[in-house]
């Protein structure tokens, strides 16, 4: 674990001339964004050379040596997987590697933002995290968040914005993806208040749901009043198939009322039955002034109720006083009956400019995502974790992305354009050397694939990309797209639970692509458009060599690699076509191309 550093070196004190002051206060106190930031951001070429700077001043006091830059096909390959999610295509890399022009990498990032592919990655990255802990059935399964946040990043929508809209949109989910985020939880406010807090602030309040703990900040009391935000969330069937939803909130009234809702069903099903007691206080209701019934009176008709019912009743009046005060976690008030309702409230709260997790929150998860580590880890531990580095990097990054307007492609392009970013991987061997290396930014971590990159990287080299393509549009294809990809997470990804959405390699892994339906499928001559052209006989055996290396680890094979694996794809049983199928189908199982390096 590593401590996080007070000193500031010489790249944060340019930074300070150039685009501001860094604060160096105390980390335990969150930094205050000035509530009237305007958007007013560096350039990502001004930004990017600020982080060079301060790493660059680390690892000189720290004695550590940084990796060599990375090659162009190491570069492009890299960009392409944490941009687009996919490997690049062989006819890409052959060019990039022909191109002579000095600023082909900056091209390259601004092709890559501009390319739709682009917009569907990072709505896996953020659908990922937010239905982390949603319930599979039911109808629920936030199957429209994807596509609607595919949208939103394509059409370079505020984060703030999209935030927004994600905690306190209202109405169908067949008519607004957004509203899939809080219906995917509205049996589980609890599940949903941890999931909000931790993806969009970096805090983890779900360790206090139960009981305060010692060694904790936030208590009990912060996890219940952040809850009581989603106590109003109501979920209502509109449609068996396919199953739509319409999300509503309860009536302030009603959240101000114990178990208004249940008791309502309560009442109405006595009456029918001729209850005239039942009767009265069903339109008393009706006439929303149940809350003058005195407390002793409605104890005793909830006792006269049958045991199911009662109990029911009791469980939300419990509820109600749990969560029935909401609080925002920074302490400031809220105040019932502005017209607004509690998640738009809360909504309001979490992406105000004067926020002190929000902005923090999405520069470091990008930054994870983009280096392999969050400043502060993992990425949705703000407060908590001892791993942090630079602590006045996150803070005045975070503070110039809310002055961009939340641009997302901003502050991406900032990390894009860094020399950090292009380093190449370290050589050291395994150990305290080599992780403080990678820890400091000073070489690049070898990431393993996660599944939709495993998924799309196989489509890709194995030219059945276009099909899917082809089929992108058709009203199933969502549904059979999440089908496959919980296959390949039941496989390539860790089986604990834990919201990880990357996979170790393992012998389970190896066996899938060996035997899998779709890899030995996509490799037989027969059947693979990449293999027939990579086997027109008008290549020569060595041009066939490059073009598999091509296609599946996006660079071309070292002299040693090709003078070895020539001899072995001549030597083949079965001869050089069944060579090169044999070689392809290696390549597709290799660490190398799992692997994100």
């Amino acid at each position: 674990m590593i401590a996080r550093t007070t000193a500031i070196g010489a790249g944060l004190l340019w930074l300070a001339a150039t685009v501001g002051t860094v604060s160096t206060a105390a980390q335990d106190d969150p930094p205050q964004v000035p509530p009237q930031a305007k958007p007013s951001a560096p350039s990502a070429a001004v930004v990017a050379e600020l982080i060079d700077r301060t790493l660059q001043q680390q690892w000189q006091e720290q004695g550590i040596r940084p990796a060599e830059p990375a090659d162009d096909a190491t570069w492009l390959r890299r960009l392409s997987l944490d941009l687009c999610g996919t490997i690049p295509l062989r006819e890409e890399v052959a060019a990039f590697l022909d191109d002579d022009r000095a600023d082909k990498r900056q091209r390259k990032i601004d092709e890559y933002f501009a390319d739709r592919a682009c917009a569907q990655n990072f709505s896996y990255l953020w659908s990922n995290a937010l239905l982390a802990a949603a319930q599979k059935e039911g109808g629920r399964e936030g199957a429209g968040l994807r596509p609607w946040l595919e949208e939103q990043f394509a059409q370079a929508r505020p984060f703030d914005a999209i935030v927004r809209e994600l905690l306190a949109s209202s109405g169908r989910n067949d008519e607004n993806g957004a509203t899939s985020f809080v219906l995917a939880y509205a049996d589980d406010i609890e599940a949903l208040s941890a999931v909000a807090s931790r993806t969009f602030l970096g805090v983890q309040i779900q360790c206090a749901q139960c009981h305060d703990h010692p060694a904790d900040s936030w208590k009990q009391a912060d996890f219940d009043g952040f809850t009581g935000f989603f106590l109003g969330v109501r979920s209502q069937k509109i449609a068996e198939m396919p199953p739509s939803f319409r999300l509503v909130d309860a009536p302030a009234a009603e959240l101000r009322i114990p178990a208004l809702r249940r008791l309502r069903d309560a009442l109405r099903a006595a009456a029918k039955s001729g209850d005239p007691e039942a009767e009265e206080l069903r339109r008393r209701l009706k006439r929303n002034d149940l809350g003058e019934l005195g407390e002793e009176e409605l104890a005793a008709y909830l006792e006269s109720l049958p045991g199911t019912q009662r109990e029911r009743i009791e469980k939300a009046v419990e509820r109600q006083k749990k969560f029935g005060q909401p609080r925002f976690l920074d302490g400031s008030p809220f105040e019932e009956g502005d017209g607004a309702t509690r998640r738009e409230a809360l909504a309001d709260w979490l992406v105000a400019p004067g926020n002190p997790w929000f902005a923090r929150a999405t520069v470091n998860r990008l930054w994870g995502h983009l280096f392999g580590a969050g400043l502060v880890d993992p990425v949705d531990d703000l407060t908590a974790s001892q791993d942090r580095v630079l602590p006045p990097l996150l803070d005045l990054l975070a503070t110039k992305f809310a002055q961009s307007g939340f641009d997302l492609r901003w502050l991406m392009e900032c990390m894009v354009r860094t020399r950090a970013y292009a380093l190449s991987a370290s050589l050291q061997d395994a150990g305290d050397a080599r992780a403080k290396q990678e820890r400091w930014y000073a070489a690049h971590p070898l990431r393993p694939f996660t599944a939709e990159q495993v998924l799309h990287s196989l489509q890709r080299a194995t030219a059945l990309e276009e099909r899917t393509v082809a089929r992108a549009k058709d009203a199933d294809f969502e549904a059979e797209r999440r089908k496959v990809l919980e296959k390949f997470r039941y496989v390539f990804e860790d089986d604990e639970g834990g919201s990880s959405d990357r996979f170790a390699s393992s012998i389970p892994q190896a066996l899938f692509l060996m035997n899998g339906k779709l890899t030995n499928d996509e490799i037989r001559l027969k059947k693979s458009r990449m293999l027939d052209e990579i086997l027109d006989e008008s290549r020569s055996d060595r041009e066939r060599l490059r073009q598999v290396f091509l296609a599946t680890l996006g660079r071309l094979p070292t002299q040693r690699e090709a003078e070895k694996l020539g001899r072995l794809v001549k030597g083949a049983d079965g001869g050089t076509k069944r060579g090169i199928e044999d070689l392809f189908w290696a390549l597709l199982n290799s660490t190398e191309f799992l692997t994100n390096h």
